[in-house]
């Protein structure tokens, strides 16, 4: 049995912050409709299961959050049999999944959404449908199963057995048994097609084998005549390089005959050139070469020791002239320089007389020093002058500096004064009386006239949900009504009454139909006032909905108005600062007094200045005349010693004498170069002579080896083993590409194949396998089908007898009269009562009696069903008249079926029925309970 024990809310729906405590017996929750009554039964169910139902509606997490926050949280503690237990649910906004926590004496059980609603489930044996649909009776569940038709009646019985899942599951199954069915055959066909794609494969395996054997004789084949031409290719080798030998050596012969060819024509050349020597005889040997060679040479010698010696005295008179040349040449570069140096020192000279009139060349060393004390001086007078001019610019950078920061001050004023006409102009554009419009209203009290209006907007909705419920409830029953009344009118005679099961006759008919007509003309006033209700609430609805637009308008003006001014006052305080600070600066400015005779200061230092300068400059003059007078002397005296060194050298020229050797050196020399010609020639042909000796030797060697060589080589052999190795290398080429065929064609193409048919047989495997599980899916599922379509009944015939029983029981604690007797649910759900041992249906009884017997019957099924010992009542008394309302009150104050029952009602009259009765009520758009 489960007691439920305490509920804590935090931004739950229309609760910010809410603790509630439960009690054995009856907890009752009384208020006004759109209260946040249901909230409570609705955040129950959230803590044991996560979610929500609502008209077999799932209701989203993120709904149930509070407006304007973005988590929530619910606690539930519990008790079952015995056990402390607590569940802690929380969902954040947009979260995929809610947070969970289950503890069981203070230590976790179980966390994670799932896994805690599983644990929960188990330890209840319930789940959320069957403890929304039995222990929770939402709205107007009660008199609904009197007023209900007994095929509607069937499906409410359905939905509180939960029966209808085996009709799902019945239907749900067909497209699966249908699909099954047609993957079957589909399987059985693919089958028998890879069964024909696999019947050669056997075949297809000893052709492979034959292919492969064939392959392995090709390859031994291969190898004998890989062997054979290697031993051909061998003698080949030897014989082709024996005739490769003669015919190199052939070509040397022809090579070296044509060298000896050209050798003598060039003998013959080298002997017609030496005619012109003088010999009566042309050297043909080689010793006659060198004799005439050695006789040439010592005539080369004679005339060079005769060359050299010309060529010497020609060297000495060829250097002192050119001495001479180079000394005249920096004798007048010396002049040149002197010049210069004269005329520079001409220029410094009047360059200074400019300055000091009395300056003279002869007195350059005693200017020097005047100048330099007069430039010491004047440097003591400047450092003093620069002293005081240096306190005045402390002062004038102390007025610079302040200039400064008032230029910053003042920009930052424009700025400031700038920012705020455009605040101005902004505020303006959003509401033109901004100043009015922030002074009437606040972000508090724009939020609360919000948080109001959402309050009437919700109850509004509420009401009208409620009323739209009841119009088709009353819609229903109307068109109950009227298929009762048509199904009476159809009735003949002595046929038997379908509410009453009496016999039929003409005056009972007119009754019962008349009975149905003035029920048939209460629903449709009743249905009326509803629908009037409903446009008004609408009328209401549409108002509230566009002073909620025109309020969420403020508030969004607020919110751009707000910082707008915020940063318009900040504008205008910051150029309030800038302002003063200017003044103050200006203040300071005023106190700063920079002195007057800075210009005269300024003027002296000039002067002083201007002064040295000029001292600097004639110093630097007299100094530069200082080292171009001693570059003068220098000058003067080497010109002096140049013109002394040009005389001595002219006294030993002779230039007639240089004109008569150079022609002798000239003969000289062209003789020896002739001497030199010919002696090359008669070198040249003596190598040449030697080389013809050398080339005929060569010849004999060359004529011995091809001699030696044809000896051993037959020319017929050879051919015959370049035929043998042609046929051998066809045969090869023939095997190989056999072999490259079988290889990179036919084995492929064998083995594709077959690796196909192998892939098609596994895959065979794999379908007949899923051919079997498919099978016995197949038979499961049918099964499943006849099976969820014959349990049904059983279920349904089971629980409606546990049901009648149960409810039986109930009814005559509460009615505790000998008229009644069993309560029959019958298999077509009939409500039947029996009465007097006559069995009536249940709509015969009394108002009052009728609200008793129906909730016989809910706390039969919970009982039945759930055996919790806790029921969950919403609004028990909607669409119920007084009469009904108060025989409702007297049950619950007469009979307790179950142990705990938490009861939600805007009927204040049961406050004094309640074991524990709380009020709860709306303050500030936010629910409250009260004990």
């Amino acid at each position: 049995m489960i007691q439920l024990n305490k509920l804590i809310l935090e931004n739950f729906k229309s609760y910010k912050k809410q603790e509630i405590t439960f009690f054995d017996g009856y907890n009752f929750l009384i208020g006004k409709n759109g209260a946040g009554k249901s909230t409570v039964l609705e955040a129950i169910i959230f803590a044991f299961f996560g979610r929500v139902k609502n008209r077999d509606k799932t209701i989203k997490n993120d709904d149930l959050i509070r407006r304007g926050t973005t988590s929530f949280q619910v606690i539930l503690e519990f008790t079952l049999n015995g056990n402390q237990y607590k569940v802690v649910r929380t969902n954040k906004l947009k979260a995929k999944e809610a947070e969970a926590q289950l503890y069981h004496d203070g230590s976790l059980l179980a966390e994670k959404a799932r896994t805690v609603t599983r644990e929960i489930e188990e330890l209840l044996r319930i789940d959320r449908d069957t403890f929304q649909n039995v222990v929770h009776v939402g709205q107007g569940e009660i008199p609904e199963i009197a007023t209900k038709q007994a095929g509607k009646r069937k499906e409410l019985f359905d939905r509180f057995l939960q029966l209808d899942r085996y009709d799902k599951m019945h239907s749900s199954l067909q497209p699966a048994q249908k699909e099954l069915e047609i993957q079957i055959d589909s399987i059985k066909e693919t089958i028998n097609d890879l069964k024909k794609d696999t019947e050669d494969y056997e075949e297809n395996k000893t052709k492979l084998k034959e292919e492969e054997n064939q392959l392995e004789n090709l390859r031994v084949e291969e190898a004998k005549l890989k062997e054979e031409k290697q031993s051909i290719e061998k003698k080949l080798a030897e014989e082709k390089a024996k005739k490769e030998e003669i015919d190199k050596q052939e070509a040397r012969l022809k090579e070296i005959s044509d060298q000896f060819k050209r050798i003598k024509e060039n003998i013959k050349k080298k002997q017609e050139e030496l005619a012109d020597i003088g010999e009566d005889k042309i050297p043909d040997t080689v010793k006659e070469l060198k004799q005439l060679e050695s006789k040439l040479t010592d005539k080369k010698s004679k005339l060079e020791e005769e060359d050299k010696s010309c060529n010497l005295k020609i060297e000495g008179l060829k250097q002192i002239q050119t001495e001479i040349v180079m000394l005249q040449e920096e004798l007048e570069r010396n002049e040149e320089s002197l010049n210069k140096i004269q005329s520079y020192l001409r220029e410094k000279v009047k360059e200074i007389k400019k300055h000091d009139s009395s300056f003279k060349e002869e007195s350059t060393t005693e200017k020097l020093t005047e100048y330099e004390t007069k430039l010491s001086k004047i440097d003591k007078k400047l450092s003093g002058l620069n002293v005081k001019i240096e306190q005045v610019r402390i002062l004038e950078n102390q007025v610079l500096e302040i200039n400064l920061k008032i230029k910053n001050f003042q920009e930052n004023q424009d700025k400031s004064v700038k920012e705020s006409e455009e605040c101005k102009k902004q505020l303006n554009k959003l509401n033109p009386r901004w100043k009015s419009f922030l002074k009437d209203n606040s972000e508090e009290q724009i939020k609360n006239k919000i948080e109001s209006l959402d309050t009437k907007l919700n109850d509004l909705n509420e009401r009208i949900s409620r009323v739209t419920g009841s119009k088709e409830a009353l819609i229903a029953r109307l068109n109950e009504l009227k298929d009762e009344r048509k199904s009476v009118e159809e009735l003949k005679e002595g046929a038997k009454c379908t509410s009453c099961k009496q016999t039929i006759n003409k005056k009972h008919k007119e009754k019962v139909l008349e009975a149905i007509d003035i029920q048939i003309d209460g629903k449709e006033k009743e249905l009326q006032k509803e629908s009037a209700e409903e446009k008004r609430l609408n009328i209401e609805k549409n108002e509230i909905q566009e002073q909620l637009r025109v309020a969420r308008d403020n508030e969004s003006n607020f919110l751009k108005i707000k910082p707008l001014q915020e940063k318009l006052e900040a504008a205008l305080q910051d150029a309030e600062t800038n302002r003063v600070r200017i003044e103050e600066l200006k203040i300071e400015l005023i106190r700063i007094k920079i002195d007057e005779d800075s210009k005269v200061l300024e003027d002296q230092i000039e002067k002083c200045r201007n002064e040295k300068k000029r001292f600097e400059t004639l110093i630097s003059a007299i100094q530069v005349i200082l080292t171009y007078m001693k570059q003068r002397d220098d000058v003067q005296k080497q010109i002096k010693d140049k013109k002394i060194q040009i005389e001595k050298k002219e006294k030993e020229f002779d230039a007639d004498e240089l004109s008569k050797l150079e022609k002798r050196a000239n003969e000289l020399d062209q003789s020896v170069k002739d001497l030199i010609g010919h002696i090359k020639s008669i070198t040249e042909l003596s190598n040449r002579i030697t080389e013809r000796n050398e080339v005929q030797g060569k010849m004999n060697e060359v004529i011995k080896a091809i001699t030696k060589i044809s000896m051993t080589f037959d020319l017929d052999a050879f051919n015959q083993l370049q035929e043998e190795e042609k046929k051998v290398s066809s045969d090869l080429t023939e095997h190989t590409t056999k072999i490259q065929t079988i290889e990179k064609k036919v084995l492929p193409q064998m083995k594709d194949k077959i690796k196909s048919q192998e892939d098609k047989l596994k895959k065979l495997k794999e379908k007949e396998k899923k051919l079997i599980i498919d099978e016995k899916t197949y038979k499961i599922i049918k099964f499943l089908r006849v099976f969820t379509r014959e349990i049904t009944p059983v279920l349904r015939l089971q629980h409606i007898q546990k049901i009648s029983q149960k409810a039986t029981e109930f009814f005559s604690n509460l009615i505790n009269s000998s008229e009644y007797g069993a309560i029959e649910i019958s298999p077509n759900y009939d409500l039947l009562i029996q009465r007097y041992g006559i069995a009536e249906d249940i709509t015969n009884l009394s108002g009052g009696e009728q609200v008793i017997a129906c909730l016989a019957i809910r706390m039969a099924i919970a009982e039945v069903l759930a055996k919790q010992g806790l029921i969950l009542l919403d609004e028990p008394t909607v669409f119920l008249d007084e009469t009904r309302i108060e025989a409702l009150g007297n049950i619950f104050q007469q009979f307790r079926p179950v142990k705990q029952m938490i009861a939600v009602t805007h009927d204040e009259r049961f406050m004094t029925i309640a074991d524990y009765s709380m009020v709860v009520e709306k303050e500030k758009r936010q629910s409250v309970v009260r004990i």
